[in-house]
């Protein structure tokens, strides 16, 4: 009796080791919102963080919702680098890294067009 039990304490430690989220299980409050930018080429353009998900707003009502499943998160100067595992049903994982820029007015931008600059917007469009 003593070793079944013990066969299902193991079992169970083990599933939980592998199926045991890595990084953040959450996402940052100071992430979440919609952002926008200034820049012509992007300004009919915005992207919205929730807690579980990030929607890409492509120009007018087209939109692109994927499900995040983690979110690493490192101190680099003054700023703090998040990497955004996300996905759509049935699709393999994509990774975007933000750079978030605390100081007011709170600015984001993508790690590969750091000169776009996405800052938060007080509208709530999604």
């Amino acid at each position: 009796m003593k070793v079944k039990w013990f066969l299902l304490v193991v079992a169970v430690l083990l599933l939980g080791f592998v199926f045991m989220p890595r990084g953040l299980n959450f996402t940052p409050l100071k992430l979440m919102g919609t952002w926008r930018t200034e820049c012509p080429s992007h300004a009919d353009r915005f992207f919205r963080i929730t807690e579980s998900t990030i929607v890409f707003n492509t120009g007018g009502y087209d939109v692109d919702i994927y499900f995040i499943s983690n979110v690493e998160e490192q101190a680099q100067g003054s700023e703090t680098v998040y990497e955004i595992e996300f996905h759509k049903e049935g699709q393999a994982e994509n990774t975007l890294t933000l750079l978030f820029d605390p100081s007011p007015p709170e600015r984001i931008a993508f790690e590969n067009q750091r000169h776009r600059v996405w800052l938060r917007s007080s509208e709530d469009e999604v």
